[in-house]
């Protein structure tokens, strides 16, 4: 896992008494969610964490977001525990600056995040690891024959 360390972990842990960032998260509770997508050249290789800013948990513009905010999202929005949201939000420590921000495109960086293999972006070895790709997820859309089964299945027959 790139720019994982275990102390990633284990750090979240020892806190694990610490209280939520009760600050960001009054403040993202209060937040307008109507989903207005960035612009590509701000948002990460997380499908996940670009959602949260399209939907204005996380700053829209995917610029100087703070770790804490960053927990409160995903305790918000995520419906993450604290001790969780710690482990998540430990991994933005390499490109957190001096003045304690950083953007969803500087997780772009080698070795910080990555979604290799994923359905919907390509890997960083090739070149864009962070703008949708539609021919990659088709095929795993599902024929019409096979979503009438899946609804079938959900919600019962008829």
């Amino acid at each position: 896992m790139g720019g994982f360390s275990w102390s990633h972990l284990v750090t979240p842990m020892l806190n694990f008494f610490c209280s939520k960032p009760t600050d960001e998260i009054e403040a993202i509770k209060e937040a307008d969610y109507t989903y207005i997508r960035g612009h590509e050249s701000q948002r990460s290789p997380c499908p996940f964490l670009n959602s949260l800013a399209n939907h204005n948990y996380l700053p829209r513009d995917g610029k100087n977001i703070t770790p804490a905010h960053l927990k409160a999202a995903l305790v918000v929005a995520g419906n993450s525990t604290p001790i969780l949201a710690d482990i998540l939000s430990s991994i933005v420590k390499p490109v957190t600056r001096k003045d304690g921000t950083f953007t969803l495109a500087d997780l772009r960086r080698h070795n910080v995040i990555e979604h290799d293999a994923s359905f919907t972006r390509l890997d960083f070895r090739q070149g864009d690891n962070y703008t949708f790709q539609p021919a990659s997820s088709a095929p795993c859309s599902p024929t019409p024959k096979a979503a009438r089964s899946l609804k079938k299945v959900w919600r019962g027959p008829g």
